[in-house]
């Protein structure tokens, strides 16, 4: 059964675009969803989950047909399962295509989401690239990448900026995000033995030093979006 029960319902009181950029058919039977809503950025992983709502159409899926067109190149996989990751090498349109096969390899239902790849943010570039400091202004760059590449569209619809003259519910929320998602980055990394044992770290964390010094990583990032 190509259509698992997670893909069979959407969670309870929620709509497809309540999970990300999503399409839906025009019977409602089948919808694509996006994690992040463009504009993407260049060379970071989406990811993209098919809904097959309808039960009937459900038992009869076998398998999915994506086609993902970045400009001029264009790309083609079969995945078991309505799940599909993938990274865009260039700036311009992304368009992906997904058509739910039947076990004959005829086309059940089709549904398509065009959006736009942009680049990393040159700000948080030039803090990165800078190697010649005492210490990294970026901090983590993978952390900092994700933070305001992925998330910030996410912070400033929750939290206008315009909105505060001071930007206080913004600055909170992106200080608790860069904080957590750096947590579970160090325990990612420990989990796959890319730093050093559970007990060096979280003794690094403890130190003051170490505190001052992840406080001015996150003030050097919040910079470049004018938060501090």
């Amino acid at each position: 059964m190509a259509v698992r029960k997670t893909e069979r319902r959407l969670p309870f009181d929620l709509e497809s675009s309540d999970l990300g950029q999503a399409m839906s058919d025009e019977d409602g039977k089948v919808s694509l969803i996006s994690f992040q809503t463009a504009p993407l950025v260049s060379k970071r992983r989406q990811i993209y989950v098919v809904f097959v709502l309808d039960d009937t159409l459900a038992d009869m899926v076998h398998q999915y047909k994506w086609t993902l067109e970045n400009n001029d190149s264009s790309h083609s996989e079969i995945t078991e399962y309505g799940f599909y990751h993938y990274i865009p090498e260039e700036e311009g349109s992304l368009k992906l295509k997904v058509e739910l096969k039947d076990d004959a390899d005829d086309t059940l239902a089709s549904i398509e989401i065009v959006q736009i790849v942009v680049r990393h943010h040159p700000e948080l570039e030039a803090l990165v690239e800078q190697d010649e400091v005492v210490a990294p202004l970026a901090g983590n760059p993978v952390i900092s990448r994700e933070i305001i590449n992925d998330f910030r569209i996410y912070m400033d619809q929750l939290a206008p900026r315009d909105a505060d003259e001071h930007s206080s519910l913004n600055r909170l929320l992106f200080d608790t995000s860069y904080i957590g998602t750096l947590h579970q980055f160090q325990r990612w990394s420990i989990c796959c033995g890319a730093v050093r044992p559970a007990g060096c770290v979280s003794s690094l964390n403890n130190t003051g030093q170490h505190r001052t010094a992840r406080g001015c990583y996150i003030e050097n990032v919040a910079n470049v979006l004018g938060i501090y």
